[in-house]
C-alpha cells in the first residue's frame, strides 16, 4: 500500500518532467486483491518449503499440558498432543483494541483488517501515534482517500523526535489531517451507516466530532499469551505487558522453552530481527553455533509518505543516557534528490558523546528521505 501510494504521487509528478500522463482514479479493489493473493502464495510457498524439508506441520491452535507437552486443537474441535525436549514460542501479537472507549471494538477496525478490505475504507481516522499508525493514514493520503490521524501526545515516542516532526510536518503539508493533543471518548454508528466520533482536547478540555466512513486503531499491539497456559508449563510472564521473560540465549524461565519475536519482552517488534533470532537459536539447538542475537543498533524504517531510516540511539536516548554536554549532534547533506519541495532541508543526524579526541564515537545515524530503507539499513554500518 506505501508502494502504491507512492507511485500515485510518481503519476502526479510526471508532467513536471515532461510526461504527458493523466491521473486516473486509484482502483483499491485491484490494489486488495493483489496484496491478498501475494499474502497467500507466501503462505503457501511456507509450507511447501516445510514439506520439502520434512518438517510436520499441524494447522491448530495449541496451549500447553504441562513443560513438554502441548495440545493443539483442530478448525473441528479435533484435539492433538504433541511432546519434545525443546518448545519455541513464536506467537506474535495482534493490534489492540481500546475497549474502554464506547464503539471501539463495534464499529472499528484496526491495521490487520485494512489490508483485507474489499472496498475503499473512504472517510478514515485513524487513532494513535505509531509509526503503524502514520503508515497507514499516509498511504491512505497518498491513495487520494480523505484521512485524519488523532494523536495524543507524542508522534513516534521511540525515535527522535526531530524526525518525528519532519514526517508529521511532511504528512500535514501533503493533506493528512493531524488532531494532535486529542483523544477519543466514543464511537457511535448513523443511520447512514457512516460513524460519528467524539473526542475531546485534552489541553482546553474541549469536545468535538467528526463523521468518518471507517475509525482505524493503531494503539499497540498485545503478545498471543493469554491463550497459551503458560502457567502450566512454568513460564514466566510480565505481569502488565503478558509478554514472556527471555534471557540472552531467548530461553524463559523453563530452560527447554524458548521465546522469539513479538511474544518476547524487552525485544524489537520487527520481523526481519525475529527471522534471525530464530535462526540462531535453531542453529544452537543444533549445536552448528554459539552466536547470540545481537539487539543492540537494530536498523529499522519507518514507511511514512517522507520515509525515516535509523539505527542506534535517539537525540535524546543518547542525551539522557551520556548528558547533553557530552553529545554533540551534526547535521549533512544527505544522498539522493528530494521527491518534493518538503523534502530538500531533510538531513541525516548522527549523535556522538565527546569522549576526547580519539573516544568520540557515532552512537547513531538517521536518514529521513527517498528510499531511507538503504540509509537505515546499509548506510550506518559505515559508521558503527
Amino acid at each position: 500500500m506505501h508502494q502504491a501510494a507512492l507511485l500515485g504521487g510518481m503519476i502526479h509528478d510526471a508532467p513536471h518532467y515532461g510526461w504527458k500522463v493523466a491521473q486516473p482514479p486509484h482502483n483499491w479493489g485491484k490494489m486488495a486483491e493483489a496484496i491478498q493473493n501475494h499474502v497467500k502464495s507466501l503462505n503457501w510457498g511456507h509450507r511447501v518449503q516445510l514439506q520439502d524439508r520434512k518438517v510436520k506441520y499441524f494447522n491448530f491452535k495449541a496451549s500447553f499440558v504441562n513443560p513438554h507437552m502441548v495440545c493443539g486443537v483442530s478448525k473441528g474441535g479435533e484435539e492433538t498432543l504433541l511432546s519434545a525436549d525443546h518448545i519455541v514460542i513464536a506467537t506474535g501479537g495482534r493490534p489492540r483494541y481500546p475497549t474502554h472507549i464506547e464503539g471501539a471494538l463495534e464499529y472499528g477496525i484496526t491495521s490487520d483488517d485494512i489490508f483485507w478490505l474489499k472496498e475503499s475504507p473512504g472517510k478514515t481516522l485513524v487513532v494513535g501515534a505509531s509509526y503503524v499508525a502514520l503508515e497507514c493514514a499516509g498511504f491512505l493520503t497518498g491513495l487520494g482517500l480523505d484521512a485524519t490521524v488523532m494523536i495524543r501526545s507524542v508522534p513516534l515516542r521511540a525515535f527522535d523526535q526531530q524526525m518525528a516532526s519532519l514526517v508529521t510536518e511532511h504528512m500535514a503539508v501533503h493533506g493528512t489531517r493531524i488532531l494532535r493533543g486529542c483523544t477519543p471518548l466514543r464511537v457511535e454508528k448513523l443511520s447512514d451507516g457512516r460513524l460519528q466520533v467524539t473526542w475531546v482536547d485534552l489541553a482546553s478540555d474541549k469536545k468535538d466530532t467528526g463523521t468518518f466512513d471507517t475509525v482505524l486503531w493503531a494503539v499497540g499491539r498485545v503478545p498471543e499469551t493469554r491463550g497459551l497456559n503458560l502457567e502450566k508449563a512454568g513460564v514466566r510472564t510480565n505481569p502488565n505487558t503478558q509478554k514472556i521473560l527471555v534471557d540472552a540465549q531467548e530461553a524463559t524461565s523453563v530452560p527447554h522453552i524458548y521465546a522469539i519475536g513479538d511474544v518476547a519482552e524487552g525485544r524489537p517488534e520487527l520481523t526481519p530481527t525475529a527471522i534471525m533470532a530464530g535462526r540462531l537459536l535453531a542453529q544452537r539447538l543444533c549445536s552448528r553455533s554459539s552466536d547470540l542475537m545481537d539487539y543492540d543498533n537494530v536498523p529499522t524504517t519507518v514507511f511514512t509518505p517522507l520515509e525515516y531510516g535509523c539505527v542506534g540511539l535517539s537525540e535524546e536516548e543518547a542525551v539522557a543516557r551520556h548528558g547533553e554536554e557530552r553529545v554533540e549532534v551534526s547535521q549533512g547533506p544527505g544522498e539522493g534528490a528530494a521527491r518534493t519541495q518538503a523534502c530538500v532541508a531533510l538531513h541525516p543526524v548522527m549523535a556522538a558523546p565527546h569522549r576526547g579526541p580519539r573516544q568520540a564515537g557515532v552512537l547513531a545515524s538517521c536518514f529521513p528521505g527517498p528510499a531511507a530503507w538503504q540509509g537505515g539499513a546499509w548506510g550506518p554500518e559505515r559508521w558503527l
